[in-house]
């Protein structure tokens, strides 16, 4: 986990809990992530991996405890200082506006442009560039309500990329992909990882956290989080708990790395 002296994410004793809720969601939830780092959260349905994504993005407010970005207590920054340094993917994005691709991902910049000023060259130039990293440049032109769930999920990652921030916050960014964009996801994701980002994902499948490498939080039911590295974390016998299945951590030659596998479908 990050060192001290390189916390992008501080998370101390966090808590939350709905309006008129009878229960903590999360529970004294604590960790840190630093710079370049990935952090995959698992949990089963309701444990509360998108809401403790919401209160990092400053969405939900918590209960108890404190989030630090970059030094600074969440609380105190402004909606555009927090834009400027955190970008979130969620996981359903229901449009209200008829935009073009490009005009869609070219709003990830707007934290970046001062108040009533206009996108610049550069700026479109960065939006094409994130287009280009997911992969999608020929929707460049395409209208944002007439593009697939996966294509519209690939944009929204783009304009987050567009928006340049420190942390990208992911809500399980391959829920609606078909298994090569999902591969491909993922490799974005590393990739964003090498070249500075850190990286806050979450997911329902364990595998994608072997591939991912770096450090992996698991959410329980009673909203407890564990969090350590994910070759340590992702045990058999952690994994067979979490999902209630007699899953295997194997090494497959073919593949040449550690997979996760569930067993055969019974009657």
């Amino acid at each position: 986990m990050a060192s001290e002296t390189s916390k992008i994410i501080d998370v101390d004793d966090l808590s939350f809990r709905y309006p008129n809720g009878d229960r903590d969601v999360l529970s004294d939830v604590s960790f840190t992530v630093g710079p370049g780092e990935i952090l995959s959260i698992l949990g089963p349905n309701g444990s509360g991996k998108s809401t403790l994504l919401d209160c990092l993005a400053s969405l939900r407010r918590p209960s108890a405890g404190t989030i630090l970005v970059v030094g600074h207590n969440i609380t105190t920054m402004s909606q555009r200082e927090i834009a400027r340094v955190i970008g979130y993917v969620p996981q359903i994005h229901i449009p209200a506006f008829s935009y073009r691709v490009l005009d869609f991902v070219l709003m990830g910049r707007a934290p970046n442009i001062g108040f009533l000023q206009k996108p610049g060259d550069e700026d479109i130039e960065r939006a094409y560039n994130a287009l280009e990293e997911v992969g999608i440049t020929h929707l460049a032109q395409r209208n944002y309500l007439d593009i697939s769930g996966g294509e519209r999920q690939q944009t929204t990652i783009a304009r987050a990329i567009c928006q340049q921030p420190r942390v990208i916050l992911f809500d399980e960014p391959t829920a609606h992909l078909d298994y090569g964009n999902q591969h491909r996801i993922l490799t974005l994701i590393k990739h964003l990882s090498e070249h500075g980002f850190t990286v806050v994902i979450t997911t329902h499948n364990p595998d994608h956290a072997l591939l991912l490498g770096g450090n992996t939080a698991i959410l329980s039911r009673q909203g407890t989080l564990t969090c350590g590295r994910s070759d340590e974390m992702l045990t058999e016998e952690r994994l067979q708990e979490l999902y209630g299945l007699d899953l295997r951590i194997t090494h497959v030659p073919q593949a040449h790395r550690i997979a996760c596998l569930a067993p055969t479908l019974v009657d």
